[in-house]
């Protein structure tokens, strides 16, 4: 069957569970095989990926494609990774007053 590749954009994805994971974006081929290597997902579900972000998703996870696309695989939720050479954001927070009635700067 052959499929236009216009046709995979804003089509509706969803994990193997049947939860709405996101829309194709965009699509990387593969110019040396000559097929689909990952779809782009975007508006994805917060509830599954952190902050909703745009991921890619390899093709080989692809399990049927027609109104929506359904994978035969997907790992569960993703969640960002910490940088640990990243120095934590230090955050200053000032306090009205203290009991002595002095106002004071603390760090967090």
């Amino acid at each position: 069957m052959l499929i236009e590749s216009t046709e995979f954009i804003s089509l509706q994805v969803y994990t193997p569970k049947g939860r709405y994971l996101g829309l194709v974006k965009n699509m990387l081929f593969d110019m040396e095989k000559g097929a689909i290597y990952e779809l782009i997902l975007t508006h994805t579900n917060p509830e599954i990926i952190e902050s909703g972000l745009d991921i890619a998703v390899p093709y080989r996870w692809v399990d049927k494609i027609g109104e929506v696309v359904m994978l035969r695989f997907f790992p569960g939720k993703i969640k960002l990774k910490e940088d640990p050479d990243k120095p934590k954001r230090i955050q200053r927070v000032r306090k009205r007053w203290d009991s002595d009635g002095i106002s004071r700067d603390e760090w967090r």
